[in-house]
């Protein structure tokens, strides 16, 4: 976070001098990060340095993570280490556990031994379990109407259909062509999609939904043909590969599904831990360069470590 420190003391002298190191020092790494990122980061003169556009954009995203892992530093300067390990419980779908939690928890266990998470699985289809857990991992909707709503991240999602039923009902070739088509949707109480095309957004009202109880079922129905579905496009672009679905207007975007934490509406006797997991979480996510899950392939952040 030396590109934040060199902006905060107002140029890189002063930096250097902050940190005790030599000038030098701080102007090289400066250089080596602009050449990565690819972009000029500050306009340099005489008396004083300014951020350029991207400079400004990379010292947002560089405090933002760096009070996440002041806030980390401090719950864990007052953290108690019993001689047990204390329990949390974090809830989530099997389908986010398995492809956005599963390894930043067990990073997280591993730098905090006192700790131990233990997963609360529940389906979209029941209501949800703020009443057994001390921190749930959703999809954020209608539904959550209790509770403080913090955003991890927000996924990219597409349309999808199997091939038989573009087949059979045809394909659309407007938003307003999804009128006449059946939808298949996972949360009840939404009456329509958001689409985003080369003649701007429109909200496309969804008549008669087919309901299902989670984003699985969702895909397993639009693969089985009946319908049109909205799905994050890690869960449906491998079944686009497979042949057994098809994009559904590729040229046009749907609204972003996003992943947030919701912490109940009362008193945890360790909200403590249950709010450096949290910020843990918070820091990953921010640190990440992109919206796309955390595959089996890949190493959690360091944020959360």
């Amino acid at each position: 976070m030396l590109f934040a420190r060199i902006v905060q003391a107002g140029g890189i002298t002063r930096c250097a001098a902050d940190l005790g190191v030599e000038r030098t020092t701080v102007s090289r790494r400066l250089r080596d990060l602009e050449r990565e990122m690819g972009v000029k980061l500050l306009v340099r003169s005489s008396k004083r340095i300014t951020p350029t556009r991207a400079g400004r954009r990379c010292f947002e995203r560089c405090v933002k993570i760096l009070d996440l892992v002041g806030e980390i530093d401090v719950l864990g300067a007052v953290e108690k280490r019993p001689s047990h390990k204390v329990k949390i419980s974090i809830a989530a779908t099997p389908d986010i556990v398995d492809h956005f939690l599963e390894q930043r928890l067990v990073a997280f266990e591993k730098s905090h031994s006192s700790i131990e998470i233990h997963r609360v699985l529940y389906s979209e289809s029941t209501s949800t379990p703020l009443e057994r857990a001390d921190l749930l991992v959703t999809w954020n909707s209608s539904r959550h109407d209790s509770g403080l709503v913090r955003k991890l991240v927000a996924v990219d999602q597409a349309l999808y259909a199997s091939p038989t039923y573009l087949a059979r009902i045809g394909h659309p070739l407007t938003p307003a062509d999804l009128y006449h088509h059946t939808s298949i949707l996972v949360d009840s109480n939404l009456d329509g999609w958001n689409i985003t095309g080369p003649k701007g957004s429109s909200r496309i009202r969804l008549p008669l939904p087919l309901v299902t109880r989670d984003l699985l079922e969702c895909r397993e129905s639009a693969i089985a043909g009946f319908g049109i579905c909205q799905l994050p496009c890690y869960l449906g672009d491998p079944f686009v590969r497979y042949g057994r679905l098809a994009k559904v207007l590729p040229d046009c975007k749907a609204d972003d599904r996003v992943l947030v934490t919701i912490s109940p509406p009362r008193h945890s006797g360790d909200e403590l831990r249950v709010t450096m997991l949290r910020v843990a979480l918070e820091a990953s996510f921010s640190s990440s360069t992109d919206n796309v899950p955390l595959s089996k392939h890949s190493k959690p952040s360091a944020a959360v470590m």
